[in-house]
């Protein structure tokens, strides 16, 4: 999981620079990373899904959460189709 990482270290990204940023460990081993850009407003999305272990690599368009949800995005894995959510931190 390291393409995210890169990418904030060659365009030396501040979290100012940012719209959304996470970093997460998820149940059965599996790990997520999401950032977004204030300056295109595409979700990078790295994750080792819970369920088959395989890495992906997601972009797409952000659509801003609602304030009211518990979740803030849902991905899901290209590999196996599992939905993972990311719910907003307390």
């Amino acid at each position: 999981m390291e393409r995210i990482e890169r990418l904030i270290k060659e365009r030396r990204i501040k979290l100012s620079d940012c719209l959304y940023h996470t970093n997460r460990e998820l149940e059965n081993g599996g790990k997520i990373r999401i950032l977004v850009l204030k300056e295109d407003g595409i979700m990078r999305c790295e994750l080792v899904c819970p369920r088959c272990k395989k890495y992906s690599y997601i972009e797409r368009k952000w659509e801003k959460p609602d304030k009211r949800r518990k979740v803030v995005v849902t991905v899901e894995c290209p590999e196996c189709g599992e939905k993972i959510k990311v719910k907003r931190m307390k």
